[in-house]
């Protein structure tokens, strides 16, 4: 199995690590969640040991974003959440770490509720921790390394401490400033012929510093990230365009509302009245392992969980064959092939070359298609995922479904608004203890 090279790119001088694959033309082959007798490897492991010993050092995967527990008020809660690359994909999502949880009916002060994150992780990067391994009884130092911040589009905005993605200069990957929809009253990412150049460590860092001394936002940075004080912690690709939240309840989503929604009655896409066939087709699916959630009709489809539009968008997109017209099917199947390419288990030099051109034709397709309305933010962010792949691997490596079980444990039925936090770390105590058990 090929192993990740950890390098540290010319122009980020202050030690942020980007681990790069060595992709010169060799695939890399990457253990699929449903292979959990083999040890998972799809992101740097700093410092590996391939004897019978766990590797001497540790990268993990942070993620923070809020969760909703009431229906009728503001309260939320949110988890800071950590997973071990070095696990098995399956203990990976067994073994969520829970290091912080905040209560209240606002964001939480982020400088506040991150900074004793930030400290303790940089003594474990610098100083780490000894355990004894019990099969060889060998004293052991191991440090660890944060590499990888996974969030939606509004908590990564707050973590970066940058402005929204509906402000000029709101991507945290690159310097596209956006253009303001009159119509729409949004803020749209058309696709330029001209790439935007991407952000880099050094730079943002030192627009955050200008940011915070003038008390204005600097190319979309209104100060310093705490995530920045991070030793190891490249504060651009670092954070990733998350399959669940870009594509899944993203992309697919808003094409799916845009093919039957009724005001587009008039459009060649428009589904809205052979609905009842698309759900008969459905209906005759015999879905295979890899398909958790049997497949609902699309009159259920507001309802939908990222994980049957991910199912849709992979699995059940032939059967609009004969329903959307051909150019449609031609252009959809652009996306199509370009996420089944980043999810592979093999990752080759060409399948990210393959994935990049089809994502950039969907993009500059989208316009003539459907319209300079549907150039968002969250099509936008296509044209990073093949960034987030070469940096850290697959993007079933990297998804937000972990986090996101995680936090269905802790959002459990409350009777009332006082003492959620701790009925919340009664479960988890509850969960790990039957995990434990079995």
């Amino acid at each position: 199995m090929a192993r990740a090279e950890l390098t540290v790119t010319d122009d980020d001088e202050d030690s942020s690590g980007t681990s790069q694959f060595p992709l010169d033309g060799e695939s890399i082959h990457f253990d699929s969640e449903d292979q959990d007798d083999i040890p998972l490897f799809e992101r740097p492991a700093f410092g590996v040991d391939d004897g019978d010993s766990i590797t001497s050092d540790s990268a993990i995967d942070i993620s923070g974003d809020g969760v909703p527990v009431f229906k009728s008020s503001k309260y939320s809660i949110w988890p800071l959440l950590c997973t071990v690359n070095e696990l098995k994909f399956k203990r990976r999502k067994e073994n969520v770490l829970l290091t912080a949880l905040w209560f209240g009916n606002d964001r939480p002060k982020v400088e506040t509720f991150f900074k004793p994150f930030v400290e303790e992780c940089n003594h474990l990067s610098a100083v780490g921790f000894a355990w004894q391994n019990t099969n060889t009884n060998n004293l052991i130092q191991t440090k660890v390394y944060p590499i990888v911040c996974c969030a939606d589009a509004h908590a990564r905005c707050l973590l970066q401490n940058m402005v929204q993605f509906n402000g000029y200069h709101g991507c945290g990957f690159c310097e596209h400033g956006g253009e303001y929809d009159r119509e729409s009253n949004f803020m749209k990412y058309p696709y330029h012929e001209q790439i935007p150049p991407p952000r880099t460590c050094s730079g943002t860092k030192a627009n955050s510093i200008l940011a915070t001394e003038s008390g204005n936002k600097v190319n979309g940075m209104k100060g310093r990230s705490i995530l920045s004080f991070l030793m190891y912690f490249n504060v651009v690709s670092g954070f990733i365009p998350d399959n669940m939240h870009a594509v899944c309840p993203g992309t697919v989503r808003r094409f799916f509302v845009m093919w039957t929604d009724s005001v587009n009655a008039d459009q060649p896409y428009y589904l809205g009245r052979k609905l009842k066939l698309i759900s008969e087709r459905i209906s005759k699916i015999k879905p295979t392992k890899e398909i958790q959630r049997l497949p609902r009709s699309v009159e259920m489809a507001k309802y939908w969980k990222a994980s049957e539009r991910r199912s849709f968008l992979l699995y059940f997109s032939p059967l609009l064959a004969g329903i959307l017209p051909s150019k449609y099917i031609a252009h959809w199947a652009m996306l199509v092939q370009a996420i089944y390419y980043l999810n592979n288990t093999t990752i080759t030099q060409q399948s990210l070359d393959s994935s990049e051109f089809l994502i950039n034709k969907f993009l500059i397709f989208i316009e003539p298609l459907y319209g300079i309305e549907e150039m968002t933010y969250n099509a936008h962010l296509l044209s990073h995922m093949h960034e987030s792949v070469m940096n850290w691997g697959p993007s079933w490596g990297t998804l937000a479904f972990v986090f996101e079980s995680y936090n269905g444990i802790l959002k459990t039925p409350f009777n009332g608004t006082r003492y959620v936090p701790q009925p919340s770390l009664k479960n988890v105590q509850s969960t790990r203890f039957k995990s434990t058990v079995q």
